[in-house]
């Protein structure tokens, strides 16, 4: 795209492998690449790149933010958690943030299973729990898994509270109110109320006759920052751009109650994350309103610096 479309920035990705390559050829291109939907604490890190930016939320953003508000319920300091994690990059970087913050906060790790990628059967886990008798479950899984796992963990009958770092609220709607448990970090969701959230809300649900999940939100954001800074700089000059989004006076409307800003030394973006929490099935009321939310994590009186407090996967140090 770069030489043959001539293209002056890309916008998007999930996997952080891909995010990772895309980061490279960007830089060797001199190109802007805002990142969308790739976690990975690394590319923040030790891989990160200056022509790169993250919309996306890194890993240790959701479980500081969803951290706190286990904090307020009660749920860390002398608490014993039961961690679950897909064994692989993504399920590492929210492990090791999630020791990091139980360590930080009086929590007990007492049980910590690595879970194989392809795994589909938890019912050997699922016993573990179950005489553990934990006072949290904390799942660092991702995709179909949480499906599975939410399925399974009612099947058991089990009633310990259940909590996790990574999520998407489509895996919500894809478990459905039955099988939907637990309290998960979203970078935005639907039910957000800021008048301009509810009015993209309603724009997106006029022309694809659903409500807009979290990707949709972040990459429309990623749309909307480029714009900003396209007319801030008056051209689409990488270089300018960069210092741009680099000026600690340069702020976004993020459609909630403060505003987003780059991280100069990571070029990550801070913004408010929220905690959402499954309803009961019986209160449910349609197949896309089937959780509660907490405010803005964190909350007002801290900066948004501190989702970022003990971030892992290296130092990042821009080439000249």
């Amino acid at each position: 795209m770069i030489e043959r479309d001539k293209v002056v920035g890309i916008i998007g990705e999930i996997s952080s492998a891909s995010a990772l390559t895309i980061s490279q050829v960007a830089e060797r291109g001199k190109r802007i690449f805002i990142n969308t939907g790739s976690n990975s604490d690394t590319l923040r890190g030790s891989d990160c790149k200056r022509h790169m930016f993250h919309v996306e939320s890194q890993n240790v953003m959701y479980v500081n933010a969803e951290g706190s508000h286990f904090l307020k319920e009660g749920l860390v300091e002398g608490k014993n958690w039961y961690v679950l994690t897909a064994d692989y990059a993504f399920g590492h970087d929210l492990l090791n943030a999630a020791k990091g913050f139980l360590g930080r906060h009086g929590g007990n790790l007492i049980g910590d299973d690595l879970v194989p990628t392809d795994a589909t059967d938890f019912s050997s886990l699922l016993l573990n729990i179950r005489q553990a008798k934990p006072d949290l479950v904390a799942l660092n899984l991702a995709g179909t898994q949480i499906t599975s796992f939410f399925k399974q963990y009612g099947e058991f009958g089990l009633e310990f509270p259940i909590g996790g770092f990574g999520f998407d609220t489509i895996s919500a709607w894809a478990a459905g109110a039955e099988n939907f448990h637990g309290t998960w970090p979203s970078v935005w969701h639907h039910r957000v109320e800021t008048e301009k959230s509810q009015d993209f809300v309603k724009r997106f649900v006029a022309k694809y006759g659903k409500p807009p999940e979290n990707q949709a939100y972040s990459d429309y954001m990623a749309v909307m920052i480029m714009a900003q800074a396209i007319r801030e700089t008056q051209g689409t000059d990488a270089a300018e751009i960069i210092t741009y989004f680099e000026n600690p006076e340069t702020k976004f409307d993020m459609m909630k109650t403060r505003e987003g800003y780059f991280h100069p030394e990571t070029h990550q973006l801070l913004q408010e994350i929220y905690a959402i929490t499954a309803l009961p099935a019986d209160q449910v009321q349609n197949e896309w309103d089937i959780f509660t939310t907490s405010g803005p994590l964190p909350g007002a009186d801290q900066p948004l610096e501190s989702l970022i407090a003990d971030a892992v996967g290296g130092t990042c140090s821009f080439a000249s």
